[in-house]
């Protein structure tokens, strides 16, 4: 018995260093799969299920960049919290990579539309121009097709209240038409704007940094797409037994809410406001589709909104931006696509001739 102990000694050795290869050719195939499927692989014809999946994890993947949080893009405001960074940067995804040329306010634009523009656009990253070349953006098509100045201050993350107060430091003596795209995510910015009496969340620098630092270090190493796929499947499970989230009606309340202040404010009386909406899910197989404009209209035509009437239209165009076609395949931003239905949408209310410039 004493000399069998060694062979089982050295069966058991030789068992665990077969295992720990074929973990690691597992963990190597696994993470070479998830990357060429994220990068080429997934296709428009692949399974809902799939693409919703992985749609998901990118915001959890070492593939996602947030810009906001580059400090080669991106600077902290004590009021805003961040801008966008003067220079130019660049910014990539999944499938894409895109130049940023930045003015001295903080937007991505030049510095000829800063000079009383006629039409300023606000939202968040989809204004932005998030996965697409700055030429490419609907603010960019608008100025082309309208030959009137358009100023795109349009910026990652930024709901409804940041965006407006963020406009406040635009040159607006010849301001006609404000365009604010909405997405589902500024619910949370606005009611938490409303609970303050309408002032600011000022957060220190210190917070910016410690995002930007997070953001710096979550690259790609050995094993990355495995630890966060785990990590995104079981969070993405807890997600599902949360409390189901607000409805249209309370997304446009709070939305008329933070902005009827801001109309009443003499640098914007006078001023037409287009509305439209993006959503965080878009259309395929059993996704979600969020539409405000079916709650804005009938909060304007009764009610304490109602006096805005006659300077605030809700368009439609959101269901159009939730088609496929619209959609960068995983990012889940409009792209180049969507950015021309958006130009599209919003051409009839603002075509005629104006002050020619920016770009």
């Amino acid at each position: 018995m004493m000399q069998k102990a060694p062979n089982n000694f050295f069966l058991r050795l030789k068992t665990g260093a077969a295992l720990l290869v074929s973990a690691a050719i597992f963990a190597a195939v696994f993470e070479a799969a998830v990357s060429f499927l994220m990068l080429r692989g997934l296709t428009p014809g692949a399974p809902d299920a799939l693409l919703a999946f992985f749609r998901g994890y990118y915001w959890a993947s070492p593939y996602r960049h947030y810009l906001q949080f580059d400090p080669e893009c991106a600077v902290y405001d004590a009021r805003v919290f961040y801008r966008l960074k003067t220079g130019a940067c660049f910014h990539s995804g999944a499938r894409f990579r895109n130049h940023y040329s930045i003015n001295s306010l903080g937007t991505r634009d030049d510095e000829l539309s800063l000079v009383a523009p006629e039409i300023v656009t606000l939202g968040d990253s989809h204004t932005m121009g998030w996965g697409v070349a700055q030429e490419d953006s609907y603010p960019q098509l608008l100025e082309r097709r309208t030959g009137r100045r358009v100023l795109n201050m349009g910026v990652s993350s930024f709901g409804t209240a940041r965006e407006l107060e963020f406009l406040m430091r635009a040159d607006l003596r010849g301001l006609r038409y404000l365009v604010i795209q909405y997405n589902d995510n500024d619910l949370e910015e606005n009611l938490a704007y409303l609970s303050r009496k309408r002032r600011p969340g000022l957060r220190p620098e210190e917070d910016w940094k410690s995002l930007s630092e997070q953001v710096g270090s979550s690259g790609y190493f050995p094993g990355a797409h495995l630890a966060r796929m785990a990590v995104f499947a079981r969070e993405n499970f807890k997600g599902r037994r949360k409390t189901p989230e607000a409805g249209p009606v309370t997304h446009a309340w709070a939305f008329m809410s933070v902005l009827g202040k801001f109309l009443d404010r003499p640098e914007l009386r006078g001023v037409k406001v287009l509305v439209f909406s993006v959503n965080n899910s878009h259309g395929g197989g059993s996704a979600p589709r969020f539409r405000l404009d079916g709650a804005l209209k009938p909060l304007l035509s009764a009610g304490k909104f109602s006096r805005f009437a006659g300077r605030v239209t809700v368009l439609s165009a959101g269901a159009e931006l939730d088609e496929p076609a619209c959609r960068h395949l995983i990012d889940n931003h409009i792209n180049a696509e969507g950015h021309r239905r958006a130009a599209g949408a919003l051409l009839p209310y603002l075509a005629g001739s104006g002050a020619q410039g920016g770009g």
